[in-house]
């Protein structure tokens, strides 16, 4: 997992217009799925802002597996892809991800999804530059980035 140097303040960059609305407050696991993919892709895009990455969004049609893009202040760059699935995640999905790492010359690459992680999975990324979120890790990183607030505070 990438490190911030100790000391160092980061920036944070958008391509497109950030809901701060979305962000506002943790999320349930229920409210992330209620999220569209856009969304869920900005909410990901600000916890990783809170946790000092320059992010880029980059997910779209065509976007080769890369929803969001990571850069540290020492140039490391990693990616990021967002599921927002109800399904497990399978090995598939890894294999097809650090692909693209390799593909993309970046050092890490992180997948975040609202779903559970295979075994398999997870033994696949075993020993590989990858950091596998799933739904309920999210929602505990939430709670402690953001610290809980009801909506409309």
């Amino acid at each position: 997992v990438m490190k911030q140097p100790p000391g160092k303040r980061w920036r944070w960059q958008w391509k497109r217009p950030f809901s701060t609305e979305i962000a506002s407050h943790a999320h349930t696991l229920e409210e992330l799925y209620d999220l569209d993919p856009l969304e869920f892709e900005q909410y990901v895009a600000q916890l990783f802002r809170q946790k000092g990455y320059t992010v880029t969004h980059r997910g779209r049609s065509g976007d080769k597996g890369v929803d969001l893009e990571l850069k540290q202040a020492n140039g490391k760059r990693a990616i990021v892809q967002c599921k927002r699935y109800r399904r497990p995640v399978g090995p598939e999905i890894v294999r097809e991800l650090f692909g693209t790492l390799i593909h993309e010359r970046v050092s890490h690459a992180f997948l975040v999804t609202t779903a559970d992680i295979s075994k398999s999975a997870r033994a696949w990324a075993q020993g590989k530059p990858i950091t596998l979120i799933d739904g309920h890790l999210l929602a505990e990183v939430s709670e402690t980035l953001l610290q809980r607030k009801p909506p409309g505070f």
